[in-house]
């Protein structure tokens, strides 16, 4: 396999599992979506080139739903665009219930390609977690407030990237 072939395995890898997270625990939010629209769900991006597959533009530090409105909140690849990671975690944390999932793949840049080079503010790469560990002690035990951490640890198959489960107390 080359480096594209295996990029696409990857994504439908992680794509997979993020749907099957969002229609376990439905009604589910999709956090900037991109082109990755999953049927069934809120999917929200901030892009406006990316309407098309959006259903709510919004940016995900600021979602414009009522509190509780949810019972999981999924993304991929967007947690480390935000220049506030903790508070769009607080602002999920928001509209989940309590006993909600938080679902997310986060890219592992031990292994990630970096990706500064987008044009719009909400794509360009803020954070550049080194795995699960660093991710669990930057982010999550700030959160240990509104989130308990179910799962924290890289794909099997692949390392490119990390998965979170974490449910809201």
């Amino acid at each position: 396999m080359n480096r594209v072939t295996d990029q696409v395995m990857i994504d439908a890898l992680q794509q997979k599992w993020l749907v099957e997270e969002a229609l376990t625990h439905r009604p589910t939010i999709q956090i900037g979506c991109g082109m990755k629209w999953i049927p069934g769900i809120v999917n929200t991006d901030p892009n406006p080139e990316r309407a098309m597959w959006a259903d709510v533009a919004c940016f995900g530090d600021d979602l414009p739903f009522d509190d509780g409105a949810f019972n999981c909140v999924v993304s991929s690849h967007v947690i480390n665009v935000f220049p506030d990671p903790i508070a769009a975690f607080r602002e999920w944390a928001r509209v989940l219930r309590p006993g909600g999932w938080c679902c997310h793949v986060i890219p592992d840049w031990r292994y990630a390609p970096n990706r500064k080079s987008s044009r719009y503010r909400f794509e360009k790469q803020h954070h550049c977690w080194r795995g699960p560990v660093v991710f669990q002690a930057e982010v999550m035990d700030k959160l240990s407030d509104v989130f308990r951490v179910v799962e924290l640890e890289c794909f099997e198959v692949f390392k490119w990237s990390f998965k979170l489960r974490a449910v809201r107390l």
